[in-house]
């Protein structure tokens, strides 16, 4: 699950026991690798979103940070859950990393990974009227219906970071160091 901390490493609102309320945690689930993009356009709102990757499901999960009229976090609401789609690792290998992005203003991109050097890319976008876990959808971009093959070997990628300013994806695979791709538009180029 996600379990939300204080930035001192306390649990949130201390002194407090664990509050499903407050984290989100579903009994079985694989969550590997937690993101955020601020600044999300939902409808006539902004949404401050995180994604995890769910390993249990081959999903990206997206969560809605919830605040209260000062501005303080609430919880997490679970608004949208994207299948990861074809060519990614068999079985709980994928999604393994994830790294989110917000370009423009007004476009939020995930970066997905797998244990075999592949990475796919969705762009988020509200759905107008959905409720629940239908709140935000995915468009995938890929090579041709599958993953971009980036490490040659197949080595294993979870760490990713996006720097939305430089326009920038930096990639580690763990057998063969740390790739850059310039983005262009924000997609994977």
């Amino acid at each position: 699950g996600i379990y939300v901390f204080q930035l001192d490493g306390s649990r949130w609102k201390d002194g407090q026991k664990w509050r499903k309320e407050i984290n989100w945690f579903a009994d079985g689930k694989k969550i590997n690798n937690v993101d955020l993009c601020r600044g999300f356009r939902g409808g006539e709102e902004t949404w401050d979103i995180v994604a995890a990757a769910n390993r249990t499901e081959r999903a990206l999960d997206l969560f809605r940070v919830l605040v209260d009229v000062q501005g303080d976090f609430l919880r997490l609401e679970n608004v949208g859950r994207i299948s990861i789609g074809a060519g990614f690792a068999e079985g709980s290998d994928a999604p393994y990393g994830l790294a989110l992005a917000l370009f423009d203003s007004s476009r939020c991109m995930v970066f997905a990974s797998d244990k075999r050097g592949r990475v796919a890319q969705y762009e988020l976008r509200y759905n107008v009227g959905a409720t629940g876990t239908n709140q935000i959808t995915g468009r995938r971009f890929d090579d041709g219906g599958q993953p971009w093959q980036i490490s040659e070997r197949g080595g294993e990628i979870e760490g990713m970071v996006v720097d939305a300013q430089r326009k920038v994806i930096y990639i580690a695979s763990e057998k063969e160091g740390i790739f850059r791709y310039q983005l262009r538009d924000g997609l994977l180029d």
